[in-house]
């Protein structure tokens, strides 16, 4: 999705796609971080990160979801074609907080040592979810009249993402003058449209946030200057001083060099393949940071997730990184 936009009848939204536009009486962003926020709801949410791994194990087979306080971790079962796997999640931080994320995968392994009779771990890999600065979901109709947007589940997807569904859901209802929704049919009185002001999107508005950004919005805005062009062109001199910066590289080590103007975020891999993007994330503008592990440049204030050679794997951005290569 590259914009929405008011159709010619008002009722209607014009979803603008790589492949094609696509009308629609309702559009539900549920992206993650929104990647279309017209109140800047991201100006109200922090970003934690979290690793998981999946193991085979020859006990603690209970079926089921358990949560471990301190340290917190979380497992849960799944069917799988070799058995029963158990998923185990933990080490949260705040995006940019670890300098080294291997650390992170190290510290889940040694616990799952303690935890489980481990026989294999079969995966791993780590994802990150919106906290909202009053640590409640934002899950709603915005501003814009038909679009709504499910965010900030502080990493409680499985039941907020069940609620989302709820809310939104009584909301379009109530705009077609339907039936409403009951949260349980034996209990006549507890109505989802009861827990509709909690959730919405548009109680931080007049409110000041926590980060010096203008409206998210704009991550709209950047396409015509971004498509453009994807590579950025310097000068002859500035050309050599990039070489020289990625000679220096060691195998697999990623940094952020200054060249004139320009703020660029380097990487050689372990096959000397070199790599040059720009420093700043598309979304915000913010200085990005490097993940170790996963070979990635994250926004730390946001979420947007870019690989190393630019291309965007996590919103709310949706552009690429342009190239200095």
């Amino acid at each position: 999705m590259k914009k929405i936009s008011n159709g010619n009848d008002s009722d209607l939204k014009l979803i603008h796609t790589e492949n094609g536009n696509i009308l629609a009486n309702f559009v539900v962003v549920a992206t993650n971080s929104p990647i279309y926020d017209p109140d800047s709801v991201c100006n109200f949410m922090y970003q934690n990160k979290s690793y998981i791994m999946g193991i085979y194990t020859n006990k603690n087979k209970d079926s089921g979801m358990f949560v471990d306080i301190n340290p917190f971790h979380s497992y849960r079962s799944t069917n799988t074609d070799k058995g029963e796997m158990v998923i185990v999640g933990g080490e949260h931080h705040d995006i940019g907080e670890v300098e080294d994320t291997w650390e992170c995968y190290k510290n889940l392994s040694n616990y799952i040592e303690e935890i489980f009779d481990t026989t294999d771990i079969e995966y791993f890999w780590s994802n990150q979810d919106n906290r909202s600065v009053d640590e409640v979901p934002i899950i709603g109709e915005t501003s814009h009249n038909g679009v709504y947007i499910a965010t900030g589940f502080g990493s409680w997807g499985m039941t907020t993402g069940t609620i989302s569904a709820n809310v939104i859901s009584q909301l379009i209802l109530n705009k077609l003058g339907k039936k409403r929704l009951k949260l349980n049919e034996r209990k006549e009185n507890l109505r989802i449209d009861d827990y509709i002001d909690i959730f919405d999107p548009q109680r931080f508005k007049d409110k000041e946030g926590h980060k010096d950004i203008e409206k998210c919005l704009n991550t709209f805005d950047r396409g015509s200057e971004i498509e453009n062009s994807d590579i950025y062109e310097l000068s002859d001199e500035e050309s050599q001083l990039l070489s020289k910066y990625l000679l220096e590289l060691n195998f697999e080590e990623a940094k952020i060099v200054n060249i004139g103007n320009h703020s660029v975020a380097i990487y050689k891999d372990i096959d000397s393949n070199f790599y040059g993007v720009e420093s700043r994330s598309t979304h915000s503008g913010c200085t990005l940071v490097w993940n170790t592990a996963e070979k990635s440049w994250e926004c730390p204030k946001f979420g947007s997730r870019f690989s190393f050679n630019g291309k965007v794997i996590h919103g709310p951005a949706i552009y690429d990184l342009k190239s200095y290569i």
